[in-house]
């Protein structure tokens, strides 16, 4: 993403004309070069400061500034909403597949209660018959 110069300000995006002026020349005080031994940062931060004062003080620069920066704006918006939407879907997904696991699991559970009723009824069945075939043998 392209530099903001709004935030080399240390303003809020789509500030006015006497803040961008005020917070330049705070900061260019502040990170003037000679004022630190011609130090490499501060000469490459003062010369982000000045862009961006040349930038924001200009009306026809300003105002197409403003508008890429309501155009990147909107599009991390949609961006955020489409990440969003992704994100649901993909929650969505995994409801799905453990309501279905969960599901499948309460069908085979039933399954198995039948299973195991007719095999005890089948284990009881068999019990009664021999110990009635026996009472009656006997």
């Amino acid at each position: 993403m392209a530099i903001n110069h709004y935030q080399v300000l240390g303003l809020e995006n789509f500030a006015q004309a006497a803040e961008i002026k005020k917070a330049y020349r705070l900061y260019a005080a502040k990170f003037h070069p000679d004022k630190h031994q011609n130090d490499p940062f501060f000469e490459e931060r003062f010369k982000e400061i000045q862009l961006a004062y040349e930038t924001l003080s200009n009306v026809a620069q300003k105002t197409a500034f403003d508008k890429s920066l309501q155009s990147q704006n909107f599009t991390a918006q949609w961006q955020d909403i489409q990440r969003r939407e992704a994100e649901l879907r993909r929650r969505e997904q995994v409801w799905l597949q453990k309501e279905k696991q969960h599901r499948w699991q309460a069908e085979e559970k039933h399954r198995l209660r039948i299973v195991q009723f007719i095999f005890f009824g089948l284990a009881f069945g068999m019990l009664t018959y021999l110990a009635l075939f026996y009472f009656f043998k006997h």
